[in-house]
């Protein structure tokens, strides 16, 4: 079955933004305070920050390595967004792909390290999709009309063996935000069924049983739900 745990920061309530990530080390997440970027230790609450605010406020994802960022900025105009890549030790910027959306948003690697997942609104539409790590062509693995961006904004991330990509979203016709998943290679999407009101970021432990998330209705409280992946039989 599910189980949830909850951490708080020792430094008392912080302003989050949804980005969350497991540190390398599965001892600790990290999240992005107001623009920087903290380490905090799920057992003991403490924090350290990695990453000052300055260069970080359009900040959207972090490679697992830690050393790369992804967003995803509207083109001057509005014709479009593109999905951008960042070194954050050179600053040195790649683009991957522009599209024709209202909106683009999350992007994640997955696990081999070969293709990039993200969400993308076209009117009314949610879609999740995928472009090769080098840049090139998009490609759509799901789109939905009872589905949209959550207020916070809508994130993705890849299941450890990569067979799967999750994504938070907001249903239609309840207005229930929650945590999503979609075969890599296309298909109908699975609702995990556990958020309680409005979902933050989410990030899965390298034991790949396990998943954080944060919560927008407790604020600044990190939840890690266990077991949410179901092996395969």
């Amino acid at each position: 079955g599910r189980s949830v745990k909850r951490s708080k920061p020792k430094s008392g309530p912080r302003q989050t933004r949804p980005l969350l990530q497991w540190h390398p080390d599965g001892r600790a997440v990290l999240i992005d305070v107001r623009g920087a970027l903290f380490r905090l230790d799920i057992e003991t609450g403490e924090e350290r920050e990695l990453v000052k605010a300055d260069d970080m406020e359009w900040m959207k994802s972090l490679a697992p390595d830690g050393r790369v960022v992804y967003y995803s900025p509207s083109v001057a105009g509005g014709n479009g967004w593109r999905i951008l890549r960042r070194n954050l030790e050179s600053g040195e910027e790649k683009q991957l792909c522009l599209l024709n959306a209202d909106e683009a948003r999350g992007v994640s690697v997955s696990p081999d390290g070969s293709r990039r997942a993200f969400l993308a609104r076209f009117g009314d539409r949610l879609a999740v999709m995928t472009v090769p790590a080098g840049g090139g062509e998009p490609r759509e693995l799901y789109r939905s009309g009872d589905l949209s961006l959550t207020q916070w904004g809508s994130y993705t991330l890849w299941g450890k063996d990569g067979r799967r990509v999750f994504f938070t979203a907001r249903e239609g016709k309840t207005g229930h935000e929650d945590i999503f998943s979609v075969p890599a290679e296309g298909g109908p999407a699975q609702a995990a069924g556990a958020v309680r009101d409005r979902v933050g970021g989410i990030s899965l432990h390298p034991d790949g049983r396990r998943m954080a998330y944060v919560d927008r209705k407790w604020r600044s409280e990190l939840w890690v739900l266990k077991n949410l992946v179901k092996p395969d039989k």
